[in-house]
Formats: C-alpha cells, structure tokens, sequence
C-alpha cells in the first residue's frame, strides 16, 4: 500500500487563511511527476527511480480526480485576456454548469497581473448569495478548469442594450451591487474591476458579482500597496491610475468610485469620462472636477445626481471610505417594494424567460479558436512550471465525501465484530458439546435442537429485516419521486409567481406610462383647441378677403394683360430702334460712300474725252441705253437697277428671282443672303433687312447707277448716276451723245472678253477682273491685267492664295474672294499692294491668321495704313495672331467683319477681344453675335456679346 499521508498536500497556504483540515490530495505528487517527467532530466538515475515507484499511483490519483473528460461541452459564452468560458454540463449528475479555463502559461507569464488564487479562494469559500459559487477546481498540464455555478441571465452589459433602464430599475441593481461588494470587502478583498460585464444575473433576474481576476488581498490598515494600474479605463479611479510606475497605497473606495460610474451609464447611457482616446479618457478622470457633466435631455432624480457626485470625487472625501452603512443610508435607496434585508427575496425588474437550462440566448456568440495554444517549452532543467498551482484542486463535497466512507467502515467494523461474536459463540457450544458428549447424549441431542431453533430464529429475523430494508429503500424511492413531484411544483408555482411578478411591475411601469402620455395628450388636446380657435378666425378673415378680392382679381388680370401687350410692344419697339439705329449708321456710311464715288465720277467726267472706249460696257439700261462704271452684269438686271461703280463683290448668294446681278456694289461686301428681285441692298442689310425695290436708302441720293422707282431719262447721267433722274448740263449731254458710238465698239470687243481663260473677263486697265464659278483649283494670275484695280474670284476650289499671284497687280484697290475654298493665306500675301483699300474674304475655310499677313513689309513698299475694309465673315477661325489687327488703323466705320466664326476659348482669343475694346467702333458685329468665352468671362458659356456687352467685360 501506498503511503496515503505523502499523496496528501501537507504544506497550507497561509497568504489566503487556508487551515489544514482544507488541505487537497494529489496536486504536490502530480506537479512534482509531471515537471521531472521530460527526457532530459530522466537521464538522472534518482528521478528516473522516483518516476518509476510512484508512476502507478500519480495514474491512479488522475483516474479519481475530476477531469474534463467528466464534461460535456455545450456553448463558448465568454472569452478573455487569460482563457475562456465554456457552458458545460456534467456527465454522471447531468448538471449544467460555467467552466472557466484559464492558461497556466499566461498565468506566469503575466504573474503581476493574474490573480487567480484569489479569485479561486473568494468563490470556493464565499458564501454569499451575491456572489457566484465555486463547485470545484482541477487542472491538467497546460490549464486550470474552475467549474462554476450557470447564471442564465447573462450580464447587465446585455440588459442594457435591450431595455431603456429607468431610475427605479437603476436603484435596484444598485443596491444589490452595494451587496455583493460587502461580501468581497468583509472577506478582506478589493475587486478593482466592477463593470456591468462582471455583473452577472441568475435564472430569477437577481445579480451575482463574478470575474475576481483582479482581487486584490488588503492588509491590516485596509489598503493594497501595488504599482501596476489595474482595471478598465472607463471604470477606474483616480488613485489606481496614479498608482501606475509609483508606489500605489489605495483601499475599497476605488471600488466605489467604479459604482458610481456604473450608476451614471444605467441612467445616461454612456460612461461619463467617455473619450476617443486612453490619453483623453485618463485627462477627463484625473480632471473629474470639471469633466463630469449631466445632460440636459436626461431625467434624473436629485438624489440620483447626488449620489454620482459623491462617488466620483476625491477618495479622501468618497462615499463608503468609512464602511457599507454610509452608502446604505443614502436617499438613493429608498424604496417601497423593498430594503437591502429583503431585496434577495423581492421579484426583479426582469427575469429572463429561458427555454432550457442551456438557453444562451443572453450571451453572444464567440468563434471557436482553432490556434495553437502557446505552453511551456520542454526544459533542459528542473523548472518547476507546475510548483505554483500546487493546491488549486477543489471539491466542495470532500469532507461530505470523507464522513461517509469513515461511516461506512465503522458499520462494516461492527458487522465483522458481531460475526466473530457468533463465531466465537459457535465454537464455544462446540467445544461444550464435544465435552459433554459423553456425558449426555440427550442434553447435546436438545442443544443441537436448540441452536437449530436459534438459527432458525436468527435466519427469520434476517429476513424480516432485508424485507424491512426492502420495504423502506421502496417507501425511500415513493418519498424521493414525490418530493421531486413537490419540488418540481415548486419551481413551476415560482415561475408563475415570478412572471405574475415581472407582469405586475411591467403593469405599473405601462400605467405610469399611460398616465404620463393621457397628460401629454390633455396638454396637446388644449394646444390643438386653440390652434383650431384661430384657424377658425383666420378662416373668417380670408374669407373676408377672398370676397373684397374677388372683385380686384378681374382688375388685375386685365392689368396683367394689358402689362404683358405693353412688354410685347416694348420689346418691338426696342427692335425697331436697334434696326433703325443701325439703318441710319448704314445710310451714313453710304452717304459718305456716294459722295466719295461722286468726286470720282466728277474726275472721270473730266478725262472722259481721253479715255478708249473699254472704259464702257455694253448692258441694258432703263428705258434705253445706260453708262456704266465698271463691269456690267452677266445677265440682265432688275428693271431699272444696276450695280455701283467702284462697289465690293456681288452678293453672297443668288439674287431673287434667279437673276444674281455680277458687278459690284457699294463699297464693303454685301449682306449675307439673297437681294430683294434683283435689287443690291447696302452693306449687311438693308431697313429692317429688306430693300425696297428699286429704291435707295432713305435720306440719301439713290445709288450709283440706280434711278428712283426704276425710271431713269434715257442716256441721261453722270458716269452712270443721276440725281432723280436729272442729268448734268452740258458735259453730260456730250456724254450722251458719245454712247452710241461706244455701244458699236462694245459689240465687237465682247466677244473677246468671253474668250479670256477660265472664264475670267478683264475690261480696261481700271476696270474689275470677275472669275465666277471657273472649275480652275490654282490662281489665273497669266490672265490678270497690271493695271487691274478690283480683282472678284468667286466659287472657284482654290484653297491657297500666295504673295506670287497678287505681285503682277500693283493698282489694285479692291480684292473680293468670297465663296473659295481658301484655308491657309501665305505670310507676306499684301506686299506690293499700296493701293489696297478693301479685301473680301467671306465664306472660306480659313481657320486661323497669322501675324504676317497684314505686315512684315516696309512701310514704304507697302502702306498697310490706308486698308479701310477687311471682311472676313462665315469662315472657321477660331483665332487671331497676337499683332495682326495693329497696324488696320484707317479702318472706316464698321471696317472689320469676323461674323460667324467658331472662336476657340483659349488664351488666344485675349488680343481679338482687346483689340475690339479700343476699336470698337471699326468692327461690325450684327445686332447679336453668338461666339465662344472669352478669357474674360469666367463661369459662362456660349454667351450672346454685343458691343455694348464686349465693353462690359474686357
């Protein structure tokens, strides 16, 4: 047999008070086996002996104590820094219990911190009901199991997230936390970690304070001296927190500066030194003077606001520094359903409704973890991992266990004595008989038979008696059925009990409610009363009003009427001005232009004796014969009108009627757009965009080579213009008198002139060189004249123009090249050309000029100054050179035409716009041009800019 005193745990531990007769079996044995049994440390002849002899019993002791092969595991329910909590349930008495695991590894791996010894001792030798109770403890080679009572209703934590906490049901769990924190006091600990997820709630809803990880031994004075800050950051006092790196001396207050914040989060919500950060958490509880702030939209009781405040203040000054009573007394925790003598035996706020004695439906749901587990590393040495959890192992019913075995051997002892008694006795008749055998046989034949009767009596009463213990083991089990039957009532009557219970406080809670809300809606019910008082008199007003208003609505909407007509007619009329505006600057510049053509004509007269006779051209005239200065039409003209000598290029497209008069007309190109039957308006348009036939402008003569109303004397005129159809005297006469012979020359010389290449027509060294619509893609400069002064090219597929073409014209005055197919205009394309006055560039494809086309010569080869008319409408430029624009100085009134251009947004589009401010007058823009943004004008786009606008935003 082995020695049973040395598989006994001899040495107690006095740290926590435990006394011999709590002395556990097996842990000293098992440890010291397990840290020497490693290959290594077998090789020593002495440990290998030892391991040998006492291999047998240290397998028997693991066999008898608790194991986890005992549990079934059901549910993780909790997991922390050092283990993990399992729900689990025991399989011989298939009870359900909370097992929590704990690493032996982070246990002396953080030994300044794990305080499970204490822990182990306040439940297994508490026996307070507000604290959970420990059943037993074991511990294999890498944890430690502690097997605790189940609390189904899981934690404030949870209560929390699904109830709105009202004051009274924050009073309660108060108070029974004031409880449970005597009891850990009274046992000589401070918690150091209160929190609502270390408050747990049993299956009646009442709360059991758990988690003692953090228990802390006081000394004598009350007090723990410990330099490591303990706790969670929320909850934490003021002194742990110091105690961080220092010598920390603090006692149970800190446990009551935890209750008060726990008090503050049941009300508000929230805890009240809340932070975004440690740094700013830990700034707010060293600063709680200041930091601790009440809202506003929170209802809270006086005492309640009192009570926090006293225990978030300084420890010297905290409620309960001097015991549990202060607390008590407080004005907080007076109540009329209980008091802290029967608060255990009252029905809580809330009791969980559990489906089964494993519903863990109060508890979240955790991830098993499939890591490995990190233990210690096989030594080389003797370390002793195991030495510190010598003595952990518990079981609550030992001593239960050892009065029934010492029971059991005292009755085996007196069975045994009783035997050898009848034994003895046994022998003792024999050895008489055996005597007196011979002495008598008949006395031994009566003792026999009386020994016979006597075990026939003996036998009797044996089994009246095992019918008798039959008889009571039955009666036994009827008692223990109908005891569970009872006791099974029992729990369904205070089920029922606490759910009537639960039902009632719900009740009141839900009248107090309703009361409130029939209060409010009395309130509400007499706002709305007035409210409706005066919708009524407001009502009656507007009814009032719709009545006086129904008699100026008709008013008004004549009025309105009448306004818009009235805009409509502004709006008119405000066209109307800008045409007129426009007609009179037009007949301005033409008045100029006939005067101008007058004292031309007046020079010509004088020389017309010494000019050859292509000076005239043969064309139908009105009523008769008509002189013409110039070119005459290919066709026939409108009755009674022709083109104006020394004019620009024809209009752009046909005339009305088919009849597109081929001469040029006054000086500028014309508008954009067929003439009225036949007839040449001025330049751009004519009043309000139309001319009247055979009419001129208002105001001024009529044209040149135009009567009024079409009716001009026959012969009659001056170099083909006549005032109202009357003629100059004399000179004029002799004039007249020369046509006829001039016709006769005409006749012969135009069948020469339809002869000339690409259907090109040169008359005279003054006259105007016209190309329409010749199929030729290069310049005719082989069939231009010298001495040409108005050079006309039009709908021809020339696409480039050169300086080389123009160096042969060196009179040339006007140059009219619309309707092309020109793209790129070569640098220096104007050189030689001093007489230039007008170029006409309308409808190409140009889609940029370069700096060089209107400079880069001498001053004295070229004159640019004199260029008084630049037309360069209906192309595609999207840009102007920077300097091109500079040296156009003598351009006359709206000289410069850029209608219907794309132009580009970009930074070089800056000059033109500048340019147009400082010579605004000399470019002719429409009534409205629609153009691209300039640089100017930030944030718009496709903008409509007139003159006016151009001045506005440069």
């Amino acid at each position: 047999m082995w020695d049973v005193n040395f598989l006994w745990m001899k040495e107690p531990d006095p740290a926590l008070g435990i006394s011999q007769a709590e002395r556990k079996p097996g842990d000293s044995i098992t440890a010291l086996a397990h840290d020497l049994n490693y290959p290594a440390l077998r090789k020593n002849k002495n440990i290998e002996a030892f391991l040998n002899r006492y291999d047998k019993a240290v397998s028997q002791l693991r066999e008898l104590h608790v194991k986890l092969e005992d549990f079934e595991k059901i549910k993780l329910i909790g997991r922390g820094a050092y283990g993990e909590v399992q729900l689990v349930r025991h399989k011989a008495s298939q009870k359900v219990y909370a097992m929590k695991q704990l690493s032996k590894f982070e246990m002396i791996k953080r030994s300044d911190s794990a305080f499970f010894w204490e822990e182990r001792h306040i439940m297994a030798f508490s026996n307070s009901p507000w604290i959970v109770q420990l059943c037993c403890a074991f511990q294999d080679e890498r944890h430690l199991y502690m097997v605790m009572e189940f609390m189904p209703g899981g934690d404030v934590v949870t209560l929390t997230m699904n109830y709105d906490v009202p004051e009274s049901w924050a009073r309660f769990y108060t108070a029974e936390l004031v409880l449970a924190l005597d009891a850990i006091h009274s046992m000589g600990f401070i918690h150091r970690d209160v929190k609502p997820d270390n408050m747990l709630l049993d299956q009646r809803g009442h709360l059991k304070l758990a988690d003692f990880g953090t228990c802390m031994k006081m000394d004598q004075s009350g007090l723990v001296h410990c330099d490591t800050a303990v706790g969670t950051p929320d909850y934490i006092s003021p002194e742990v927190l110091q105690s961080q790196g220092g010598d920390g001396l603090y006692g149970r207050e800190c446990d009551w500066w935890a209750v008060g914040v726990f008090i503050y989060e049941l009300l508000v919500g929230e805890t009240p030194f809340y932070a975004e950060s440690l740094v700013g958490t830990y700034g707010k509880i060293m600063n709680h003077n200041n930091s601790l702030v009440f809202p506003e939209n929170v209802e809270m009781s006086a005492e309640a606001k009192q009570l926090i405040c006293a225990f978030l203040t300084d420890r010297e000054v905290r409620l309960g520094r001097t015991g549990v009573d202060e607390v008590k007394k407080h004005p907080f925790f007076k109540d009329e359903q209980w008091t802290f003598d029967n608060i255990r035996d009252t029905v809580a706020p809330v009791v969980p409704e559990l489906n089964s004695d494993v519903d863990t439906s109060n508890f979240d749901d955790f991830e098993e973890e499939r890591g490995d587990v990190e233990t210690f590393p096989q030594p080389k040495a003797f370390s002793g991992n195991q030495l510190p959890f010598v003595g952990f192992t518990f079981f609550k019913e030992d001593r239960l266990l050892n009065r029934e075995k010492a029971c059991e051997e005292e009755t085996e002892k007196e069975k045994e004595k009783e035997e050898e008694e009848e034994e003895e006795e046994v022998k003792q008749s024999c050895k008489d008989y055996a005597e007196e055998e011979e002495k008598d046989s008949s006395e031994i034949q009566k003792k026999v038979c009386l020994l016979e009767e006597k075990l026939d009596h003996e036998m009797q009463a044996k089994d009246e008696l095992e019918q008798k213990c039959k008889n009571t083991t039955i009666h036994l089990d009827k008692l223990v059925k109908e005891l569970d039957k009872e006791m099974s009532g029992r729990q369904r009557m205070e089920a029922s009990l606490r759910q009537l219970e639960r039902e009632r406080a719900l009740l009141q809670h839900q009248s107090t409610e309703q009361l409130r809300k029939a209060e409010l809606e009395t309130d509400r019910k007499q706002v709305l009363e007035n409210e409706l008082n005066n919708l009524r008199d407001q009502l009656e007003e507007v009814r009032r009003r719709n009545q006086s208003s129904q008699i100026s609505s008709e008013k008004n909407q004549q009025l309105h009427k009448q306004l818009e007509e009235t805009s409509a007619q502004l709006q008119h009329e405000r066209k109307a001005t800008s045409r007129l505006r426009k007609a009179q600057a037009e007949a301005l510049k033409h008045e100029q232009a006939l005067e101008l053509g007058l004292k031309e004509q007046e020079q010509r007269c004088v020389l017309t004796t010494d000019t050859p006779f292509n000076h005239w051209h043969l064309g139908p005239a009105t009523l008769g014969v008509r002189p013409l200065w110039g070119p005459a039409l290919r066709g026939p003209a409108s009755p009674g009108v022709r083109g104006l000598s020394g004019g620009s290029g024809p209009l752009r497209g046909p005339a009305s009627k088919g009849l597109r008069p081929l001469g040029s007309g006054l000086t500028g190109s014309a508008s954009t757009g067929s003439a009225s039957y036949g007839v040449r308006p001025l330049r751009g348009s004519g009043l309000y965009g139309d001319r009247p036939y055979g009419t001129a402008s208002p105001g001024t003569g009529p044209l040149t080579g135009t009567g009024l109303s079409g009716d001009r004397p026959l012969g009659v005129g001056l170099s083909g213009t006549g005032l109202s159809g009357t003629a100059l005297p004399a000179q004029m006469l002799w004039m007249s008198l020369m046509t006829s012979i001039r016709l006769l020359c005409l006749l012969l010389w135009l069948p020469l002139a339809w002869s000339c290449p690409n259907h090109c027509r040169c008359f005279s060294r003054r006259a105007e060189v016209v190309c329409d619509s010749a199929p030729f893609e290069s310049f005719p400069s082989d069939s231009l004249p010298s001495n040409a002064s108005y050079l006309t090219i039009q709908f021809t597929n020339i696409s480039t123009l050169t300086e080389s073409h123009l160096n042969g014209t060196p009179h040339l005055r006007e140059l009219h090249l619309f309707s092309n197919k020109i793209r790129v205009l070569a640098p220096h394309l104007l050189r030689g050309l001093p007489k230039l006055r007008c170029i006409d560039l309308t409808d190409n494809k140009l889609t940029h000029l370069p700096a060089d086309v209107f400079s880069h010569a001498p001053l004295e080869c070229l004159n640019l100054t004199r260029l008084q008319h630049v037309n360069l409408e209906e192309n595609q430029l999207r840009s102007v050179a920077p300097g091109l624009l500079d040296s156009l100085v003598s351009l006359d009134e709206d000289g410069l035409d850029l209608t219907g251009n794309p132009w580009s947004c970009d930074g070089k589009i800056e000059y033109l716009w500048s340019w147009i401010n400082k010579n605004k007058s000399k470019v002719f823009l429409p009534e409205m041009v629609t153009c691209a943004t300039p640089p100017t004008l930030a944030g718009r786009s496709l903008v409509s800019l007139t003159k006016s606008e151009i001045q506005m935003t440069s």
